[in-house]
């Protein structure tokens, strides 16, 4: 809303009203009680604050996420947008980085530099792109913005975001290792593909399959043939961009968090049946739950999900919206967990000529789980084998 505020010159200013949410909405700054949110801007621009939002300098980048393809040029559109008849003595400068996950999780770097920018008074035009070179391979591209005056410091922050794809990743493929010298084979999941699922509060998808839910205690269960041509004797990684779902999709159940209350639902599959377009930001209150993995029945590790959080942090989640003026879980995101698989667990896989990957919660901690797919949350990636051939 505020890039395209800023870059439009005939909009000179504008009124931001309700601050604070009220009752079901959470699109304000602040909680309905005045306590703080977590926005995720820092995490995903370091050092941006919501004063970058109001800042007399600013920099607008359009859209919030463009496909592109790997190993192309790109640019970052920019509108500067400047709303004083002053500024410091000498060039402005935008400095720009490119960073990022590949398709299996990894973060990279992936170029930087700056370009100059000549100051006007109540300026509003757009100026020359910054041209940026894609990644040579999928992954989500975060282009992050600071403007800065001669002496170097930092008037506004921004950032735009590139899905680097040419169309859904293979289910399975060889790849270069990024160590050199060896290959990975990849295999992945869909997060809708399960074949066995049990959850006590039920389960559902969001936008067909894109994301899974559990309620409550239970598992999602996948099962799949045992790679073709694959040495049972390589190592091997899972991951997986999981978090927890709500524990309970009615607010009469008594283990339901405290901010389902606030919806007017009474059965039924919560926000993306009945109040599709809320859903809570990330703030003070956690709501944790952890999961547990399991290959061929071995139990490779525990990992606790800290929240059920949802703000800019989840790019993904965002950009797969239908444009209905509906949002389906919009911003929610996962936390990136995995484990290596010990040869025992490989050879008993390789032997059923199956692999049997489990992912359950607990009923001492029934906080559910959420599993992510390449096209939503905060990681391009879906659940992940990665086998290193050695």
């Amino acid at each position: 809303m505020m890039n395209e505020f800023r870059s439009h010159p005939k909009v000179c200013g504008w009124l931001y009203t309700e601050h604070h949410d009220v009752i079901n909405e959470w699109n304000g700054y602040y909680r309905f009680d005045r306590t703080e949110k977590d926005l995720g801007l820092a995490a995903v621009m370091p050092g941006m604050t919501l004063r970058d939002f109001h800042a007399p300098f600013y920099i607008a980048t359009g859209r919030t996420l463009r496909r592109h393809a790997a190993g192309r040029d790109g640019d970052g559109p920019a509108v500067a947008s400047f709303l004083a008849d002053a500024a410091p003595s000498g060039t402005l400068v935008i400095r720009w980085a490119l960073t990022g996950w590949d398709g299996v999780g990894r973060r990279e770097s992936w170029g930087r530099g700056q370009v100059p920018v000549e100051f006007q008074p109540w300026m509003s035009r757009r100026i020359d792109p910054i041209e940026v070179h894609m990644p040579p391979k999928r992954g989500l591209a975060i282009l992050h913005l600071q403007l800065e005056d001669p002496a170097g410091f930092a008037l506004h922050r921004n950032f735009t975001t590139f899905l680097v794809s040419d169309g859904p990743a293979p289910r399975d493929e060889t790849v270069e290792s990024p160590a050199g010298g060896r290959k990975e084979r990849v295999i992945r999941i869909a997060p809708a593909s399960f074949a066995k699922a049990e959850w006590s509060q039920g389960h559902w998808d969001v936008l067909d399959g894109l994301k899974v839910n559990g309620a409550g205690s239970g598992f999602f269960e996948y099962r799949l043939p045992w790679p073709a041509g694959l040495d049972p004797r390589l190592w091997s990684r899972p991951a997986s961009d999981a978090n927890w779902a709500p524990s309970s999709s009615s607010p009469r159940t008594a283990s339901t968090p405290p901010r389902w209350r606030e919806t007017s639902c009474a059965e039924g599959h919560p926000r993306s049946q009945h109040q599709p377009n809320s859903y809570p930001m990330t703030d003070t209150v956690k709501f944790p739950s952890a999961v547990r993995i399991r290959f061929a029945g071995t139990a490779l590790g525990v990992h606790d999900l800290e929240d059920d959080p949802a703000d800019h942090r989840g790019i993904l989640s965002w950009h797969s919206q239908k444009r209905d003026k509906k949002l389906r879980e919009a911003g929610s995101y996962g936390y990136l967990v995995a484990d290596a698989i010990p040869p025992e667990a490989l050879r008993a896989a390789a032997a059923a000529k199956e692999i049997v990957l489990r992912l359950e919660v607990d009923p001492a901690l029934p906080g559910g789980l959420a599993i992510y797919g390449e096209r939503f949350g905060r990681y391009p990636l879906d659940p992940t084998l990665v086998f290193v051939v050695r």
